[in-house]
């Protein structure tokens, strides 16, 4: 008799979750809690058709489907096994909402909503007419934004309203039997082309930290709903509606080195249905603070061992954004530079635009022992200078010696040792002591033992 050895493996079992009924409007998610389970981790997930869904091979896809349809699940897990699940996804019909203006009226998208607008006038009475289609049954409503409303019976309807000049928001409901409510948000504009522009107050060569202002001109008579937008150069957007503060204010927290001419562009939008002015302003120079830095690739060093001090200093001064000028200097002057230079301030250490910058990296060696300070300056002329300040220890090599008393006796010796070791300009000294065993002819074995100390 035979036998055959298989491996069993656990069912999976694949969840593409309860039936969904949508409005045309509205999307759902698919998928069980989990939507795979059983077998052996992790699974695949192919969800067919695709159509409506955001992503087919997810456990629990979001489908914006326009009409009734069945999705299937088939599931893998890691050792092959496969499992299949359906959904049906029911689209019950949403109203289509539509309005319109009669001419003279232009219609366009303002603050992300469709907008009726007239231009050149203080009031103007619009004349709507609804396009629409809603299931027998539906119930209507208009919020015209001006302090009206209407609750017509049906589609097709028209209505007059008047509005004098800004920006009005209304909204269109339509409310069918099977719930699924449909709204349109619109805008109302009356009123004229926007004037106006902005400046810059003062410098506008400033260090990282500090704000810059702006001030908008001639814009008094812009109507209300008048938008007024800033974008910084750096990133930050900001948007203002009439009348917008008389100054802004805005903080660079970037250097403008981050950008290719070194500089940052300020741009204005003032902008109504009716029309968009558009400005701005350049060379906004924000250089870096100063902030010196270096290391040392040893704080502790022999007489005559060099050292060296690498430069990590930051400080840019836009918009040349190159690496600032640093100047080292050394303290005693008992020493020796093995390379690079120290750079000079050429005695305007209050503008370092007119100094001579020291190397990046410097090697330099002591003559004498004792202790030392390298410092390390950098600055720009707008944002000033900074400075830091190590400390390095130079010292000789140490000469050992010591006493040891009585340095000879009878069995057993007890001799006292003192330290006469020379440690002058010594940093971080260490002591290692150490006994050595010669035997006499009789070949008898040594012994010791420390007293009062270790070795």
């Amino acid at each position: 008799m035979a036998f055959v050895a298989t491996e069993a493996h656990a069912q999976c079992t694949a969840d593409a979750g309860p039936n969904v009924t949508i409005c045309s409007n509205e999307s759902a998610t698919l998928g069980g809690s989990p939507s795979a389970s059983g077998g052996q981790g992790p699974y695949t997930y192919t969800w067919t058709p695709g159509t409506g869904l955001n992503d087919p091979n997810v456990p629990a896809p979001v489908t914006t489907v326009n009409g009734t349809t069945t999705y299937t699940l088939t599931i893998e897990d890691s050792n092959g096994c496969t499992d299949t699940d359906q959904v049906t996804v029911t689209v019950q019909p949403a109203p289509n909402l539509a309005l319109n203006a009669a001419a003279p009226v232009l219609t366009t998208t303002f603050n992300g909503l469709t907008t009726y607008f007239v231009c050149g006038v203080a009031n103007f009475t619009f004349n709507f007419a609804d396009a629409s289609s809603a299931a027998p049954g539906s119930t209507f409503s208009v919020d015209w934004g001006n302090g009206n409303s209407l609750n017509p019976g049906a589609t097709g309807w028209s209505d007059q309203q008047t509005y004098g000049i800004g920006l009005y928001t209304g909204t269109y409901t339509i409310t069918p039997p099977n719930g699924c409510v449909e709204e349109l948000d619109f805008n109302v504009f009356v009123g004229d082309v926007p004037d106006g522009g902005a400046v810059a107050n003062g410098n506008t060569t400033i260090c990282v930290g500090d704000d810059i202002t702006l001030s908008w001109t001639n814009i008094n008579n812009n109507p209300p709903g008048t938008n007024y937008i800033v974008d910084w150069g750096d990133g930050n957007v900001e948007t203002f509606t009439h009348p917008p503060p008389a100054v802004v204010p805005h903080t660079y927290t970037v250097s403008s080195c981050s950008q290719g001419n070194g500089e940052y562009s300020v741009n204005y939008e003032i902008e109504n249905p009716c029309d968009t002015r558009t400005g701005g302003f350049d060379q906004v120079r924000v250089s870096e603070t100063p902030v010196a830095d270096f290391t040392l690739s040893t704080d502790t060093v022999c007489v005559n061992t060099p050292l060296t001090a690498t430069d990590n200093s930051v400080g840019a001064q836009a918009p040349q954004c190159n690496t600032p000028n640093h100047v080292w200097s050394i303290t005693p002057g008992t020493y020796t530079l093995q390379s690079g230079t120290l750079g000079n301030t050429n005695g305007f250490p209050g503008t370092p635009a007119l100094w001579t910058t020291g190397s990046a990296s410097i090697s330099v060696s002591f003559t004498a022992p004792g202790t030392y300070t390298i410092t390390d300056e950098v600055g720009n002329n707008i944002c000033g200078t900074d400075q830091l300040v190590r400390t390095v220890c130079v010292e000789e090599p140490p000469v050992p010696a010591f006493t040891l008393t009585p340095d000879q006796s009878c069995s057993p010796l007890l001799s006292n040792t003192d330290n006469l070791t020379t440690t002058a300009n010594s940093c971080l000294v260490t002591y290692a002591w150490s006994v050595a065993h010669t035997p006499p002819p009789c070949g008898s074995a040594g012994n010791y033992t420390y007293l009062g100390g270790t070795n």
